[in-house]
């Protein structure tokens, strides 16, 4: 066609081609109208899930309050998207497999079983609606088979689901066991040396040990006081030599040499009675080895509570899936839809033919364009008849 053509022209130049532009739709129409006519009716069968609750273990939650980390023990099933994390599971091998094997979908059919779950995964649709709900449905010639497929699925998706979900817990517990021994060996670690050392000074667990030393040092600092100002008053009336006097002496020495013996002597030995000196090097020694046992047992409570919450989980079904509307057998057929596919093959048959149309008219009855293609397909039929020659 030649160049600038305008639009009136170019459909007076395509009005020679009416023929072929109205017939090559029709027959297209035609032939997808009469196979539409004489296929199957095909049936699509509905169920609707409910939104997967996300994994509420408690045990997970209970080490997450002794310092666990937030993802202990959680399994994909805890995902920011369970709905679609579960849509998925709908395509999987395992599900498509255990379909196919219930109701022999390749039986006849030739096809490997790559095959066979591509077909199926053909004939499935999964859709996730804004609210979480999850849409399933599969296509059949066969509406009660339609439906039972889609039940097979979910229930293949509920098995799995929850296998997973005893795998996890199983894979919690063996954690929990690993951990609780490591906790173990270092609670027996520190009491064995928080007991040498209670064993070495004599600062040992007793309840009350510490209040006795103060009690004991404070009666002997009260003895000594008023033993001294006896000994004051008395000398007041009475000699040195008077035996009193003596006695006083001697007592109060007694006293004096008991309180520098409860502040100087070192740790250790039978008695509940600690020297007062020591106490502070005692509490730096042995408080900090408390403290570690006392914190190791309860982590090691903590573990243990967390274990057993673990094997309640175990027994819980933790596989989250709700069906919301079962599949039941449709009652109404969902394809071929004759219509829409007699109007898309005529609409693509006329979309072709005007291509061709105007390919024929620009490249061969244009002159100028039909030299030009004369002369570039000349030494190709040149080559042709030098071969058909030799």
């Amino acid at each position: 066609m030649a160049a600038g053509l305008s639009l009136p022209r170019l459909l007076l130049r395509l009005s020679r081609y009416r023929t072929p532009l109205l017939l090559a739709p029709a027959l297209a129409g035609a032939v997808a109208l009469a196979a539409s006519a004489l296929s199957p009716d095909e049936y699509t069968a509905l169920a609707r899930l409910l939104p997967p609750r996300t994994n509420t273990a408690t045990a997970p939650a209970m080490l997450n309050q002794i310092g666990g980390t937030e993802t202990l023990g959680a399994s994909a099933l805890t995902l920011k998207s369970p709905s679609e994390l579960y849509a998925s599971l709908f395509l999987s091998r395992s599900v498509q497999d255990r379909v196919i094997a219930r109701f022999g979908l390749g039986r006849g059919s030739g096809l490997d079983m790559d095959g066979l779950r591509q077909a199926l995964a053909e004939r499935t649709k999964v859709d996730v609606r804004e609210d979480g709900i999850i849409e399933l449905r599969y296509v059949d010639d066969d509406p009660r088979r339609a439906a039972a497929i889609v039940n097979a699925m979910i229930d293949a998706v509920y098995d799995k689901a929850e296998q997973l979900s005893r795998r996890e817990s199983g894979n919690r517990l063996a954690f929990y066991d690993q951990i609780i021994g490591e906790t173990r060996d270092r609670l027996a670690r520190a009491e064995k040396t928080l007991a040498s050392l209670e064993a070495q000074t004599g600062y040992t667990r007793l309840k009350g040990q510490e209040e006795a030393t103060s009690l004991t040092a404070a009666e002997l600092e009260s003895t000594l006081v008023a033993r001294e100002a006896q000994l004051a008053r008395m000398r007041a009336v009475a000699t040195d030599a008077h035996p009193a006097v003596r006695r006083l002496r001697a007592e109060i020495a007694a006293l004096r040499a008991d309180r520098d013996a409860m502040n100087t002597a070192r740790p250790g030995g039978d008695g509940v009675v600690l020297p007062i000196g020591a106490f502070p090097d005692l509490l730096t020694r042995i408080e900090p080895l408390r403290r570690e046992t006392r914190i190791q047992a309860e982590v090691l409570d903590q573990l243990m509570k967390a274990r057993q919450l673990s094997r309640v989980d175990e027994k819980r079904d933790l596989s989250n899936v709700q069906v919301l509307d079962p599949a039941v057998p449709p009652t109404r057929a969902s394809g071929p839809r004759t219509l829409r596919n007699a109007a898309l093959a005529g609409a693509i048959a006329f979309v072709l033919a005007l291509m061709a149309c105007l390919a024929w008219d620009a490249l061969v009855q244009d002159r100028r364009h039909r030299r030009r293609l004369l002369r570039v397909l000349r030494p190709y039929a040149r080559s042709r008849a030098r071969r058909r020659a030799a």
